[in-house]
């Protein structure tokens, strides 16, 4: 299912030539009639091929801190054009350590939605360290991104999102964009899952963005915590921060 089937999306795509999914959070509307702010919040696949144009196009955001998302190991091996500019600090914290530290030995998930509960179910403290640095208001405006841009930066803003109180199906329609915005580079993801000797059928269902997979897995927070705010207590973030994240993102 596409993005292209919802009209929830705010369009906010910035586009690059070295980056794919990169996008400003700004425009959606919250259920008690806020509005995420614009020129804020920016989420982004990996940021290691950028042109010089494209890092000036960045420059020009008026981006304050970058937050990488990704595994120390991948942030050597395709590193941020940013990790050592002097005009925006750049925190690598990692969202959790990947899914093979939540399965099995040689194992995959089942799902989107069985690795995306397992992360909010097992990853608290690495999850808890990511908040704790965007509910801090000097690191912003914020860019936060991983390797595609897709599950641990679509699983980190659609908890926000959530937080806020933005509508489900405006935040399966932001995490369902990605899918078509990576298509120029998917072909590269299919063919390493070969090299590496994947189950390509099985790494197929892991490269998709079904609204569902979000949907199902926002649905599972609510049952098993309660609430957003319960799940962000439950990780250690205070009031002060969580209202700290509404007064920064929305207005």
């Amino acid at each position: 299912m596409s993005s292209k089937q919802f009209n929830n999306l705010v369009t906010n795509r910035i586009m690059l030539e070295g980056a794919y999914n990169v996008r400003d959070m700004g425009g959606y509307m919250t259920g008690d009639g806020r509005v995420l702010r614009h020129h804020i919040l920016y989420r982004a696949d990996s940021l290691h091929a950028l042109t010089a144009n494209d890092q000036q196009t960045v420059f020009n955001l008026g981006i304050r801190t970058i937050i990488d998302l990704r595994h120390p190991k991948e942030a050597v091996l395709y590193p941020n054009v940013f990790a050592r500019s002097e005009q925006i600090t750049y925190l690598n914290i990692p969202f959790y350590a990947g899914w093979r530290s939540l399965f099995p030995q040689g194992s995959m998930p089942e799902s989107l939605t069985h690795l995306y509960t397992a992360v909010l179910d097992n990853c608290h403290q690495s999850i808890q360290q990511v908040l704790t640095a965007v509910a801090n208001p000097n690191l912003y405006p914020l860019l936060v991104h991983c390797q595609i841009g897709k599950d641990r930066t679509g699983l980190l803003i659609a908890l926000l999102m959530g937080l806020l109180g933005v509508a489900f199906k405006s935040i399966a329609a932001d995490y369902a964009a990605s899918y078509d915005y990576l298509q120029p580079i998917m072909h590269q993801y299919r063919q390493e899952a070969v090299w590496n000797g994947r189950n390509p059928a099985q790494f197929e269902q892991l490269l998709q963005a079904r609204p569902e997979s979000i949907v199902d897995t926002l649905c599972h927070l609510q049952y098993t915590y309660g609430s957003f705010a319960n799940y962000f207590h439950k990780l250690g973030l205070t009031d002060h921060q969580l209202d700290a994240i509404r007064c920064i993102l929305t207005f």
